[in-house]
Order: structure tokens, then C-alpha cells, then sequence
């Protein structure tokens, strides 16, 4: 039975007492959703197994008072003195992080202005839906191709370099 050492940190933000009884893997386990539960199971398996010596998972964990806080969880395997693992890491409350994505995914959709995420080779992963409005092409017939393709031929020289200078940039 492995037993946990927890932060006053993470009992506070999660409403738990320092008195809790059997503070135990089994106890952090069954506090998992049940959904991500069998990803929490098979990291311990490798953890046990020796398969990993540093992990990271995202996962919902249940509070004390039963609600669920998505997490992301990364941690690095030692052995102690008697060449158990021994495991020392991290949980980050992604409430925040999740909301702001939230906001930040509204703006873009609504935006006037097209956003883009492009790949190095000029690949379109995304495009906003304002790009119907100004080229007449709905969003998801662009995902895929290569966005130099819709430069007009007179500028796809200076624009081809500009985008490799920037791609370069960020090497």
C-alpha cells in the first residue's frame, strides 16, 4: 500500500483534512472521474513496472465536496531505500486556463478578422469562420491546403519568403 504526503496546498484547494484517513493511492484513485480512471490505472501499472520515470496526464479530480476540477498531473519516479517507487510531483488546477480558452475561442469565432494556425509547410490546421465572409470560402474546405495557395501569383514570391523568414524565426 503506498501512502501519499499532500501539500497543505492541495488540501486547501481541494477541501480536505489533514486528518483523513488512509490518505492512500486507492483513496486518490476512486477520487478520479470515472472516465479518465482507466488512464490513472494503467500510469500506475507502468509507474509500478518501472516502464516510466517521468509522466504527465490530464484528468478530472474529485473535491471533498464532490465536485470535479480538471487537473493536470506531471510527476518523475525515484525509488526509495527499499527500491519501491516513490513518486514526487504536481497537480495544476486548469479551471482558469479552460476558461480563458473558453473567451479566447468565442473571440476568435466571432472575430471580423480572419486567425489562422498554420503548420512550417504553410498547412491550415485552422481557420476562423470570418474567412467566408472575405474570400467567399467556407473555413472547412481552406483546413488542409496550403494557405500560400490563396496568395495571389504577383505576391507569392515576397509573401512565400516573408512566411519562411517567420518560420525561421521561431526554429
Amino acid at each position: 500500500t503506498y501512502t501519499l504526503a499532500l501539500s497543505e496546498g492541495f488540501l486547501e484547494t481541494f477541501g480536505f483534512e489533514a486528518s483523513e484517513d488512509s490518505l492512500s493511492l486507492e483513496w486518490w484513485i476512486d477520487r478520479v472521474h470515472p472516465d479518465d480512471k482507466p488512464a490513472i490505472v494503467d500510469l500506475r501499472g507502468e509507474i509500478e513496472s518501472g516502464e516510466v520515470s517521468e509522466f504527465e496526464r490530464l484528468y478530472r479530480f474529485r473535491a471533498a465536496d464532490g465536485t470535479y476540477s480538471h487537473v493536470l498531473s506531471r510527476g518523475r519516479v525515484g525509488t526509495d531505500s527499499e527500491d519501491s517507487p516513490q513518486v514526487v510531483g504536481i497537480l495544476i488546477v486548469l479551471e482558469h486556463q479552460i476558461e480563458y480558452l473558453a473567451r479566447f475561442h468565442e473571440l476568435v469565432e466571432h472575430s471580423v478578422d480572419t486567425i489562422s494556425l498554420v503548420q512550417a509547410d504553410g498547412t491550415v490546421n485552422y481557420i476562423s469562420p470570418s474567412i467566408e465572409q472575405i474570400s467567399g470560402r467556407d473555413a472547412d474546405t481552406v483546413i488542409g491546403t496550403n494557405i500560400l495557395d490563396y496568395v495571389h501569383p504577383e505576391d507569392r514570391e515576397v509573401v512565400t519568403e516573408a512566411f519562411e523568414s517567420l518560420v525561421d524565426g521561431w526554429d
